[in-house]
């Protein structure tokens, strides 16, 4: 019982803990939102140059690198955005985490209260029912074992015979699986050939759906950050 009770307020000492390296960890995912956001600008603000720049419709090359160069700048803003709406999803996660903490740490203050008189008295009624149990369930399994080997054994005599005869008649590779390959590699090419065709706009509305997704997110942060500092700031007064 005492290693028990000593276990929880070890585990006390470690949430408190964690709440603090998560404050950390809130603080360097703000900056790093910062950073994000300005590049998320960048990046859009090169791609409406691109989308207004008109290449050549007689010089495939120059259209060819038009192109690649929209795909690229879309693709890497569909990642900030992905980075975007991870860490907006991130901080949320944090606040909630160190929320629950707080309230587990003081269910364990309670349960260090009350826990001596439950656990000295429910561990001894626990420890005969456990070995009841355990002394019936032996017995049980013995009663059923013996009919219970004898139909394992023929089970599994009854699936070798079927699976060596199944090994002895099949060919050594069967036609199915070559025609298989073949179409397999022939869907590989034509999905190759439309995989750059659908790429970019595909990472354009990704970003959109993300840009929007971190905006929605932005008040349930700002709301948690400023319930926060109500709570230290209540805390504070009290500690006073």
């Amino acid at each position: 019982m005492s290693a028990i009770l000593n276990g929880l307020q070890v585990g006390k000492e470690k949430l408190l803990e964690r709440i603090i390296d998560l404050a950390s960890q809130y603080k360097q995912l703000k900056e790093a939102t910062s950073e994000i956001e300005e590049d998320i600008y960048v990046g859009e603000t090169l791609f409406k140059r691109l989308e207004a720049y008109t290449a050549n419709p007689d010089d495939p090359i120059e259209t060819q690198k038009l192109e690649r160069a929209k795909n690229v700048i879309s693709r890497r803003i569909r990642d900030l955005r992905v980075a975007e709406q991870a860490i907006a999803q991130f901080l949320v996660s944090i606040n909630r985490t160190a929320d629950n903490s707080n309230i587990l740490s003081e269910a364990i203050d309670s349960a260090l209260f009350v826990g001596p008189l439950v656990l000295s008295n429910a561990v001894a009624i626990q420890v005969a029912l456990s070995e009841q149990k355990n002394i019936a369930n032996a017995l049980d399994q013995f009663q059923s074992g013996l009919g219970t080997m004898m139909e394992q054994n023929a089970e599994m005599i009854e699936e070798q015979t079927k699976h060596i005869g199944e090994l002895y008649n099949n060919p050594t590779i069967a036609l199915e699986h070559l025609e298989k390959s073949y179409d397999k590699l022939m869907n590989a090419v034509t999905h190759a050939d439309e995989i750059m065709k659908t790429s970019t706009t595909t990472a354009r509305e990704l970003s959109g759906r993300l840009e929007t997704m971190s905006k929605e997110l932005q008040p349930v942060i700002a709301a948690q950050e400023e319930a926060h500092e109500e709570l230290k700031q209540l805390q504070a007064n009290q500690a006073h």
